[in-house]
Parts: C-alpha cells; sequence; structure tokens
C-alpha cells in the first residue's frame, strides 16, 4: 500500500508500506508495517494521511508480529508534555483491569502500584485517576494535584445541583 503522510510537526511525505496490522486505539485507527523509505517497522496514524492506496505487491507478515503489542510500544516512546507518576492504592490485578496498558505502565510497588504515564492533558489525566475507585498519591508532577481538585469541584458541583431542574453549573469539554 501507499499513502500520502503528515507527520505531527506538519511535514508531508509519500510512504510505500507493507501493511502488518490495523489497530483502533483511543479513538483513532493505525496502520503498522514495513516502511520502505525508512527500511523498518513503523506505525502511523492515519488520521494523518490524506490518501491510502492499496499496492499489488506480496509480503510475509513476521510470524511473532503483534501490532497492538506494537502500536503499544509505539505510543509509549510518543513526546509528551507531562510525565506522570501516581501511586495507587490497589493491588496489580485490579489496577491492570481499570487501566490498558497503552495508557500507562503499572509496577507492584510495597506500598500499592505505581503508575507512569505521559500525558498532554492533566484534567484527562485527573479524571481517569478519579474514575479508578482507588485511594492514589500525586507523586509526580505537581500541577495534576491541582488539575485533581479542580476536578472534585467541578464533580462537587455536578452533585450539588437540583433533581428538578438545570441549574447553571461550571462545564469542561471532555478531554
Amino acid at each position: 500500500m501507499s499513502l500520502d503522510y503528515r507527520s505531527w510537526r506538519g511535514e508531508r511525505s509519500h510512504r510505500d508500506l507493507d501493511p502488518y496490522g490495523l489497530v483502533f486505539h483511543a479513538g483513532r485507527w493505525y496502520v503498522t508495517g514495513h516502511d520502505h523509505r525508512r527500511g523498518e517497522v513503523r506505525t502511523f496514524p492515519l488520521h494523518r494521511s490524506a490518501t491510502v492506496t492499496p499496492g499489488t505487491a506480496t509480503f510475509t507478515v513476521p510470524d511473532d508480529f503483534d501490532a497492538v503489542a506494537w502500536l503499544t510500544r509505539s505510543l509509549a516512546g510518543v513526546p509528551y508534555r507531562h510525565e506522570i507518576e501516581v501511586l495507587l492504592e490497589t493491588d496489580l490485578v485490579a489496577a491492570r483491569r481499570r487501566i490498558p496498558a497503552s495508557v500507562a505502565e503499572l509496577t507492584p510497588s510495597g506500598d500499592g502500584v505505581l503508575l507512569r504515564a505521559r500525558a498532554e492533558s492533566l484534567p484527562g489525566m485527573a479524571a481517569l485517576l478519579a474514575r479508578l475507585g482507588c485511594p492514589f498519591t500525586v507523586r509526580h508532577p505537581d500541577a495534576l494535584r491541582a488539575a485533581v481538585a479542580e476536578h472534585a469541584l467541578l464533580l462537587a458541583a455536578w452533585a450539588a445541583r437540583p433533581a428538578g431542574g438545570q441549574t447553571p453549573s461550571p462545564r469542561r469539554p471532555l478531554d
């Protein structure tokens, strides 16, 4: 296949690709495969591809290739604005049920489970932490503590709304 691709920096290029797998992650489609231009396996988000043209060449996907695992590792290396470290007061099994491997690295710790992640949006990370249903301690960054406190105020304001009417309350777009 070939695709006309725009990088996250806005640079345009034409790529010939042997597609090994198509993966849906976080609301977007990604194709992973052998990129002939670079001579290595690469991942391309399809929302940044202007055109995708099927090819006629044949190729063999490596037997042990796992497109989901490859995408997860690829996304882990993407630079994000915030490095997150949070100690979750739960066990590893429970944490893994609630947090996909593509979202964070989870490591057992003497006090619970250490969550390490990267994020563009601290409010989005605060919302994720609130959904976990377990106590946690933000280790880094300090600004995440403020985002969690702001999220708690927002939830409290929504909880205080009377059942019979639409009282104006703070709004925040979904992250």
